[in-house]
């Protein structure tokens, strides 16, 4: 059978099965069922299985061009196959026309329970999604998230008010307390938040990230404690320094936007400004102090102490917060623990050397993360499973 009627076939039961077909296909499909007894008995066949009526309420999830493309790929295939296999005592004239609908009952059948078991598969791996505690100076605990609406009174009349995902803060009218406020504020994993401080300054907070900060700046600074990882966009005011203070490292700021990556976990304190200029200093020596400038990034080893200062593409970054995911080169180690993060999954490498893979694309952070995995497998690089809540990776 020449290659057009291998594809004519195909097309013709892929549509026909997926409800796409018109009349005059119809008339030909009509016609090859004629054209013997056994490519109606197996038509009957078809139509009279078991799974063919749920196999029909799910054929919207089925893509007939690649249906009948790969059944076209698999008839040729095949077809090679049975004709080479002369000691066969069933023609190949007969054997073929049953493979091909056999091929189209069994590919689409195939497609439909795959999709079924991915979709159960990721269904433990969901993308995080806005919502933190915030703790109060009497130590009262309270759930943000991104719907309800909420407004608080802080003990020395500071306003707090939550509106969608995003909390604020604005000054008494009096002044009740003298001695400072703190409130401080919880991003769980999978989570995300954001915040504007009585300055005006706001703050975005990511996944598994702690800020502790006054409701209220006293008169000669404004200083934050931070674990985790934050971008700052930081309210000019000459003559009160903006300062955050991490385990390792501090940074000082006039007005300026910067990124604070410094996870407990993590083996550095990562800085990358913006816009303005930031100086940084080791908590444990105040002597050793960089000067950091727009696109540069400083990198402090935790162990050592050490800075080391380089240019980048700030965008790599800071994307976490305008709901993107950035890789540049990136192994796929140091990857999946920024996923992991957001996602709330766990990940097991079956081989050492797979974590060293170095990958670089971009990722929608709300998104699905079975879209980043089939982008993983694409490259041929990796085997991947998904079992449970747990991603598993492997080398080819």
């Amino acid at each position: 059978m020449p290659d057009l009627e291998y594809e004519k076939i195909a097309l013709l039961i892929a549509r026909e099965i997926s409800d796409e077909i018109d009349e005059e296909e119809l008339r030909e499909l009509r016609a090859w069922r004629n054209m013997n007894a056994a490519n109606n008995a197996l038509y009957i066949k078809l139509k009279n299985s078991q799974n063919f009526k749920s196999w029909l309420a799910d054929r919207e999830d089925v893509n007939v061009d690649e249906g009948w493309s790969a059944v076209y790929s698999e008839i040729k295939k095949r077809s090679r196959t049975i004709i080479l296999r002369t000691i066969t005592r069933i023609a190949a004239i007969l054997v073929l026309p049953l493979f091909v609908g056999g091929v189209a009952y069994f590919y689409f059948d195939n497609q439909i329970a795959k999709k079924k078991i991915n979709q159960q598969q990721f269904a433990q791996i969901k993308p995080g999604s806005s919502k933190a505690t915030l703790t109060l100076c009497d130590g009262r605990d309270v759930f943000l998230d991104s719907i309800n609406m909420l407004s608080l009174t802080e003990i020395d009349g500071t306003e707090i008010e939550k509106i969608q995902g995003e909390i604020s803060y604005r000054k008494s009218d009096e002044q009740l307390m003298k001695q400072p406020v703190y409130n401080i504020i919880n991003v769980p994993l999978g989570g995300e938040y954001r915040l504007t401080l009585s300055d005006g300054t706001k703050v975005y907070l990511n996944s598994m990230t702690s800020l502790k900060y006054p409701v209220q700046f006293g008169s000669d600074k404004r200083e934050v404690e931070l674990v985790g990882e934050a971008y700052f966009e930081v309210t000019k005011n000459a003559g009160k320094p903006f300062v955050v203070n991490t385990k390792e490292m501090k940074v000082e700021v006039l007005g300026t936007s910067f990124n604070v990556n410094a996870y407990e976990d993590s083996k550095n304190t990562v800085t990358t400004l913006v816009e303005g200029k930031v100086k940084l200093s080791n908590t444990q020596d105040d002597e050793n102090v960089q000067i950091l400038n727009p696109n540069e990034q400083a990198v402090m080893d935790n162990l050592s102490g050490k800075i080391a200062l380089r240019n980048v593409d700030v965008s790599n970054y800071i994307s976490w917060k305008d709901g993107q995911m950035v890789f540049y080169d990136m192994p796929l180690e140091e990857i999946m623990v920024l996923l992991t993060r957001w996602y709330s999954a766990k990940v097991f490498y079956m081989n050492p050397e797979v974590k060293d893979l170095r990958f670089s694309g971009s990722l929608d952070k709300y998104d699905e993360i079975e879209k980043f995995i089939d982008i993983i497998k694409a490259t041929n690089q990796v085997n991947v499973r998904v079992n449970d809540n747990t991603i598993l990776f492997a080398k080819k």
